[in-house]
């Protein structure tokens, strides 16, 4: 993985565990010529792209990356952790997927079959932001999207085995003005 050491990492570390990590030498893996080199705007062309296609084609090795520094230094964000209590199912949303508005929560499926929601019954779904409770509605947990008519939110699973939520053939953020990150704090219950 060719990527800066600004918390990306953190489910990679946490989840599947890094052995080694290496610093790149920008004075060899850094993209010349496109009269970048004073600037940090183009990190992802003239520094990680251009390291990782190096990497990949086989003109450096892993050790011709750079040095490398302790694994314990990598930067690690906060992971927040769902939690089923009371018959609610609490988490954050995580991710926010850009190209249709849906957002992604931490809550694995297997906590809502712990928590007995199934396919096809409604929950009651409260989102907050900053502890300010902004939505609340009853919403369909849907085994696709075909089961919510058009323009109606609805509760499904994603590729990633978690909970998410979207508007059928809509964009859940853009409607609802709504984000990701741990101050988005999401609550179902039957």
């Amino acid at each position: 993985m060719v990527t800066p050491d600004n918390g990306t990492l953190t489910h990679i570390k946490a989840w599947v565990g890094i052995s080694e990590v290496r610093e790149i030498d920008q004075s060899i893996n850094r993209l010349r010529g496109k009269n970048t080199e004073d600037t940090s705007v183009f990190h992802g062309r003239d520094v990680f792209g251009y390291c990782a296609a190096r990497l990949a084609s086989g003109i450096i090795t892993y050790e011709g990356v750079g040095p490398a520094y302790p694994v314990e230094q990598i930067v690690t964000l906060p992971i927040l952790e769902p939690v089923l209590e009371d018959g609610k199912v609490r988490g954050i949303f995580e991710i926010g997927d850009p190209n249709f508005g849906n957002l992604w929560t931490n809550i694995p499926l297997s906590l809502f079959a712990e928590a007995g929601f199934e396919y096809g019954i409604h929950l009651n779904l409260t989102i907050r932001h900053g502890g300010v409770a902004i939505f609340r509605e009853r919403v369909l947990f849907g085994q696709s999207f075909g089961f919510a008519p058009t323009g109606d939110v609805v509760i499904y699973n994603n590729e990633l085995m978690r909970i998410s939520v979207a508007v059928n053939q809509g964009s859940f953020c853009e409607r609802y003005h709504l984000g990701y990150g741990p101050e988005w704090e999401v609550e179902f219950e039957k």
